[in-house]
């Protein structure tokens, strides 16, 4: 995983490691497009936007990289998960608006 789960106020950070490998990679693009697939979450409980949001630090961190090939890819990232997490809430939204109008 190329990121973890900083305790004191539960949000995810770069390991060292991933970061290096970015810095050091001629092909740093195709680090970051598998590092990627790791955002999407595969366990969690309640909003899976809320899951997904968690990881927006991580690619806004790299929007400031030296590398102008990295911050345009984080510039993009952001814009595909933001797009995903606002589709997502949406689908929440609506279960929810089913559930309560079961109950009603």
């Amino acid at each position: 995983m190329p990121y973890c789960n900083f305790k004191r106020n539960n949000s995810l950070q770069w390991t060292p490691l991933a970061l290096k490998i970015i810095e050091n990679s001629d092909e740093p693009l195709k680090i970051l497009d598998t590092y990627k697939y790791s955002f999407a979450p595969r366990s969690w409980s309640g909003s899976l936007a809320a899951e997904m949001e968690k990881r927006l630090p991580l690619i806004d961190e790299l929007k400031e990289h030296q590398d102008k090939s990295v911050a345009n890819w984080a510039i993009k990232q952001q814009l595909v998960l933001e797009d995903a997490i606002r589709q997502e809430r949406e689908k929440e939204l609506n279960e929810e608006r089913r559930r309560n109008e079961r109950f009603e």
